[in-house]
């Protein structure tokens, strides 16, 4: 089977995805409401968001081995329908982390200067030190910002010494 013999649906709302996959597979590119039982039955891979419900109504009888959500929810894919039938499927995790931490310190840096505030100045209590927590704690840190970190999953595994607790950040954060 060459790379050619591979077919991909994809969705066309999926931001920077055309042209990526094409040197590797045949894509078709369909709007979420367009992809349909039908179209997916000639399908190897299926590319989806948010938008378009991944189950047995969708699946049922397709080619389809491998499902991939550009989402870091997969709440619209039937996973146990995809277990049950040997059909892969891998969501996005973090996949917005930068921006949503770009958003965040742009807020910081709006708020701060409508109320006269150093940023350097400033202590920012950040709970849950996740994908985006971490991307945040970053960018607050090249501020010169002080920093806060509540995370009692990540403070078991590493210890609690780079981690406070949730009254200390009420008590000294200025932001949270």
């Amino acid at each position: 089977m060459s790379s050619q013999d591979i077919h991909i649906v994809a969705d066309s709302k999926i931001p920077f995805l055309r042209g990526l996959l094409e040197p590797y597979a045949q894509v078709s590119y369909y709007e979420p409401n367009e992809i349909t039982n039908s179209v997916v039955r000639d399908a190897d891979i299926l590319l989806v968001s948010t938008r378009t419900r991944v189950d047995k109504r969708l699946l049922n009888g397709s080619r389809c081995r491998f499902v991939g959500t550009a989402t870091i929810g997969y709440d619209h894919i039937d996973t146990q329908y995809c277990d049950e039938n040997g059909i892969r499927w891998q969501n996005a995790p973090g996949c917005n982390a930068i921006s949503v931490g770009q958003y965040i310190l742009a807020s910081i840096l709006l708020w701060a200067r409508s109320k006269n505030r150093n940023i350097p100045e400033l202590t920012i209590g950040i709970i849950g030190v996740g994908h985006v927590g971490s991307v945040v704690e970053k960018y607050c840190r090249a501020m010169g910002m002080k920093i806060l970190l509540n995370d009692p999953p990540r403070a078991a595994v590493e210890g609690e010494k780079n981690f406070v607790s949730l009254d200390e950040i009420a008590a000294k954060a200025d932001i949270i």
